[in-house]
């Protein structure tokens, strides 16, 4: 039993599509989500929270950059591992061992709530990207009937013009 596809061709389309996605998911969930839990965190640690515009736009910028490359792993990944619970248990592995090295310097608790952002984020491209193949594979099925019913002929094959 093979878990991976040989490596001939990578769909440049699907990765492209799928970092587009990680990459608003990025700004929604990493981004937007990670300056919330920073202010949780302030508030935990009794710090007083400080929300400025240029620490905002910084962590939601670097927020869309980690989603866009997430995306960019999972759209690799899929061109390589056709099975989705070993592809999904890989990319979900990956992104908490990249976030909970990347925030290796906060205590246990603090470090638990950027996992759960990550899972959080996990799921909801998991979930798009299932979504995306679903109606891609609607598409296609549509598409071949538009060609069955016609006998497997364009309009245009027909025309008095041609």
């Amino acid at each position: 039993m093979t878990f991976l596809r040989s490596a001939k061709r990578v769909d440049l389309k699907a990765v492209g599509v799928s970092a587009l996605i990680g990459g608003a998911l990025g700004i929604l969930v990493l981004g937007i989500g990670g300056r919330s839990i920073m202010r949780v965190i302030a508030h935990w640690e009794g710090r007083v929270p400080v929300l400025t515009l240029g620490g905002t736009v910084t962590v939601v910028f670097f927020g869309a950059m980690a989603g866009l490359a997430g995306g960019v792993v999972h759209g690799l990944l899929k061109s390589f591992v056709p099975n989705r619970v070993i592809r999904g248990a890989a990319f979900l592995l990956l992104c908490i061992a990249f976030t909970w090295r990347a925030v290796n310097a906060l205590l246990p608790r603090s470090r638990l709530l950027f996992v759960a952002l990550t899972l959080v984020y996990v799921i909801a491209l998991e979930v798009i990207n299932m979504q995306k193949g679903d109606l891609t594979a609607t598409n296609r099925k549509n598409d071949l009937k538009k060609v069955v019913s016609t006998g497997g002929c364009n309009r245009f094959t027909h025309s008095s013009e041609v």
